[in-house]
């Protein structure tokens, strides 16, 4: 079934993540379905794992000197100054550069907490961060 095919897929993938050095996490969440709290118990590999005991490990969802890349596709057309970047609820001053964007320090390739870069060729973004960025 596809239910099935999912289960599968998702634990080849959780063990492949395990074994190349990330450290995975199976966390219950409120299921009532059968499957799911066993599939979930089945990645934990027994143990009973609280959000709030490894809290500290997983705060930051990406660290300095992370990137980010996405693909936007073909129907996408970047707009100059449409770009806003909010830290804390407060945006962020930029300065764009052709196609890439500088938030926060001086906004300049030397000096910048982000930078956004637009590759218009191959519909995509790729989003450099200098700081910790937390959930």
């Amino acid at each position: 079934s596809n239910v099935e095919k999912a289960l599968h897929l998702t634990e080849s993938t959780y063990k492949a993540m395990q074994e190349s050095g990330y450290q995975c996490h199976a966390v219950l969440a409120r299921e009532t379905r059968q499957w799911g709290t066993a599939f979930m118990n089945r990645l934990a590999g027994g143990r009973a794992v609280a959000f709030d005991s490894i809290q500290h490990k997983v705060l930051y969802a990406v660290d300095k000197g992370s990137a980010v890349a996405d693909t936007v596709g073909k129907s996408f057309d970047l707009v100059p100054g449409t770009f806003c970047l909010t830290v804390g609820g407060q945006e962020l001053q930029y300065k764009q550069d052709g196609n890439v964007t500088y938030f926060g320090g001086d906004q300049n390739e030397r000096n910048y907490r982000f930078k956004i870069e637009y590759d218009g060729a191959a519909d995509s973004f790729t989003w450099e961060i200098n700081e910790p960025v937390s959930n």
